[in-house]
């Protein structure tokens, strides 16, 4: 039942999820992060805004540990179109997608992680999304009964173009 159930969400910069489609940014804080969170909430499965873009830093440490269970809850752009998403991809000029547009997307693929996330047995689970979604994928996990909060993991001497100070 969703009600025992206990989920974090960590919000964070797609940079640092070692998806081979994204620039790469080393930061071992990243995954030592993740294994905290593990550890501490006893997660015994893992879930990711991957998007299809390949096998993460995260997918890899479940396949690691062997004990924990992990599922993309994202689908590829290409393929968004067949559970109903709105497809930003498919506008003829992706650049230029509305505000409105764009928080449709969002709200469909936020239905179809919560949703999957909710079909999975598992006791205590670890999201991990963008950080954009932090709050809005907490406030609709607790909405299905699930004991849900949230983190972050944002290195900005990492992620921002200046020196660090």
């Amino acid at each position: 039942m969703p009600e025992s159930r206990v989920i974090v969400v960590l919000g964070t910069s797609h940079r640092v999820q070692g998806s081979p489609s994204y620039p790469k940014l080393e930061d071992p804080g990243y995954a030592e992060n993740i294994k905290r969170i593990i550890l501490e909430k006893s997660a015994d499965f893992i879930f990711e805004e991957a998007s299809g873009r390949g096998r993460t830093i995260a997918a890899r440490l479940a396949d690691a540990l062997k004990t924990i269970g992990y599922m993309d809850v994202d689908p590829s752009p290409e393929l968004a179109y067949k559970f109903g998403i709105v497809n930003a991809a498919d506008n003829p000029f992706p650049n230029e997608i509305s505000p409105e547009e764009k928080v449709e997307e969002d709200i469909q693929r936020e239905e179809l992680w919560s949703k999957r996330i909710a079909e999975q047995d598992f006791k205590s689970g670890l999201i991990i999304c963008g950080y954009l979604h932090t709050l809005s994928i907490t406030f609709r996990l607790r909405a299905l009964g699930f004991r849900a909060t949230f983190d972050q993991y944002l290195p900005h001497d990492l992620l921002c173009s200046h020196g660090k100070l």
